[in-house]
């Protein structure tokens, strides 16, 4: 349900044309991009929450896409243009404040089998040899 953008970091799949945005990084280098889940079971949560500062590539202008929802379905997606850069990163920021705040903790995304099985499958392919 992602997709790479020009510059390697992930794009939600769902963003309208996923193809002309890119994720804005920060000066440090970090992509301003979270997934963020929620879970109780006592009352029955499994929420997720997607933001995402973006970049639109053909015209320049900037905007926070978020999703949520239920895990399990798409969710509701919705993209803000605020304006400028710095008013979504300030929104960015504060969103993901919030929501760790309330409970919800961020998950670490990756494409691709897991370091420990490439390895292990490498092995085995020497071991065949």
């Amino acid at each position: 349900m992602i997709t790479s953008a020009a510059n390697g970091v992930l794009v939600d799949l769902f963003v309208p044309q996923a193809q002309d945005y890119t994720v804005v990084m920060d000066a440090s280098g970090t992509a301003l991009s979270c997934y963020l889940m929620w879970n109780d079971l006592k009352e029955n949560h499994n929420k997720f929450y997607v933001s995402q500062v973006l970049r639109h590539t053909p015209t320049g202008s900037h905007s926070l896409w978020t999703r949520y929802g239920r895990v399990g379905v798409d969710g509701i997606g919705k993209a803000q243009p605020l304006g400028s850069l710095e008013l979504c990163t300030k929104q960015y920021a504060k969103t993901r404040r919030e929501k760790t705040r309330k409970g919800y903790t961020e998950v670490k995304m990756a494409l691709g089998k897991p370091k420990e099985e490439e390895e292990t499958n490498e092995e085995k392919k020497g071991e065949e040899t």
